[in-house]
């Protein structure tokens, strides 16, 4: 075997192996939120000079949106695996809302991270979710 066979073979092997290992030690497990108050806990985590107002859940607990007290934001939580990410956005970082029955699509300006799904119970909770935004079109002839 050559050194570049040597190195593809123990390449894989190693990756391999820290997979099984993170998936073993229970690093892959998918958490989801019990409740609008541990998404609520997760957000202030990320940004403890907020003030949640109000939470929806989606229906399966792995994503939540909140209003904020006293802030022109939106906050979005969603479950990764076994992490959390949370984070503002407000209409100028949103480049569209869908409504899709009972699903609201965002579509953000960040490259990093540029969709966000949340599946609500009922189809009048995901339009008022979505209102929030407003007339994205106007802005953006603003902006």
């Amino acid at each position: 075997m050559t050194a570049f066979q040597l190195l593809v073979v123990f390449s894989v092997v190693s990756i391999s192996l820290m997979a099984f290992l993170l998936h073993r030690l229970g690093q892959s497990t998918n958490h989801a939120f019990t409740d609008g108050a541990a998404a609520g806990s997760v957000f202030l985590e990320e940004f403890p000079d907020s003030r949640v107002d109000k939470v929806a859940l989606s229906g399966d607990g792995r994503a939540a949106m909140l209003t904020l007290a006293n802030e022109p934001y939106i906050g979005l939580v969603r479950a990764m695996g076994k992490f959390s990410l949370a984070r503002k956005v407000g209409p100028q970082s949103v480049r569209s809302v869908e409504v899709h029955e009972t699903t609201v699509k965002l579509k953000l300006r960040d490259f990093a991270d540029p969709d966000f799904s949340i599946t609500f119970s009922e189809t009048k909770e995901a339009e008022r979710w979505a209102g929030y935004f407003g007339p994205l079109e106007e802005q953006e002839t603003h902006a």
